[in-house]
């Protein structure tokens, strides 16, 4: 079966399985707003690259192991012992045509989490697609896009997978990169606090079936309290746990 096989086997999956849990309606708007039209808003954020592996532990997972990948013949390499990771991302094959990185981290052959890096805009643009503009300090470094598997989650994944992608920046000479996180994803707002970003814009991402563009907007008071208030649930989530 080729790659293109699998990634469509795996969408009949995850659609199955949502209209099972969901509904039928449900799974129609989503796929409207996946495949058809969307807009979604976003905070962009500057981080600097001050962690490093030395500051976070290892990952609670057995036979943790990691690996970063810059190009499909070294993805078809790693894919010949471990799962796929391009076989969740749709995006994944191109963002590695055009430069994008993944950091990619297993536990035995599984995959755990898959995290992607960028040093300019046209990678950045393959795996990412939200063409936001940024400040000019980042050189057009990014990092994003960051999906940890469901039985891998609570095990420090995503805290040592941004450690390990501004080592990898840093040893490029980059020591700021941009990032951007929609305004519920609280996980991310409170990471992102935890690793000294500054919230450097708002915008929305559009996008009409294969056209997309980016709509700026103007950082209020009240979207710095929202950002404020989502850090606080997700560290009072934290410590209730």
């Amino acid at each position: 079966m080729n790659h293109s096989s699998l990634a469509i086997h795996h969408l009949h999956r995850r659609a199955r399985a949502y209209a099972r849990e969901h509904g039928l309606v449900a799974l129609v708007r989503t796929s409207f707003r996946t495949y058809v039209y969307e807009r979604r808003p976003l905070y962009v954020y500057v981080c600097p690259h001050s962690l490093t592996t030395q500051d976070v532990p290892m990952p609670q997972v057995e036979h943790f192991h990691a690996a970063f990948v810059a190009s499909n013949d070294e993805a078809d390499e790693l894919a010949r012992a471990h799962d796929d990771f391009r076989a969740i991302d749709g995006r994944a094959r191109s963002g590695l045509e055009h430069g994008a990185v993944a950091l990619v981290l297993y536990s035995g052959h599984r995959l755990a989490n898959v995290s992607w890096l960028a040093t300019n805009r046209v990678a950045r643009r393959a795996i990412d697609a939200v063409d936001y503009p940024v400040d000019s300090s980042v050189h057009g470094a990014w990092t994003g896009r960051v999906r940890t598997m469901p039985r891998y989650e609570g095990k420090g994944l995503f805290l040592y997978a941004c450690a390990r992608r501004f080592e990898y920046l840093l040893s490029l000479g980059i020591d700021v990169s941009a990032t951007s996180i929609a305004p519920e994803n609280v996980v991310s707002h409170a990471m992102a606090a935890r690793l000294g970003c500054h919230l450097a814009g708002k915008g929305h991402a559009v996008r009409l079936l294969r056209w997309r563009w980016w709509r700026s907007g103007q950082l209020t008071l009240s979207d710095k309290e929202a950002v404020r208030e989502a850090v606080a649930t997700a560290f009072a989530r934290r410590d209730g746990q």
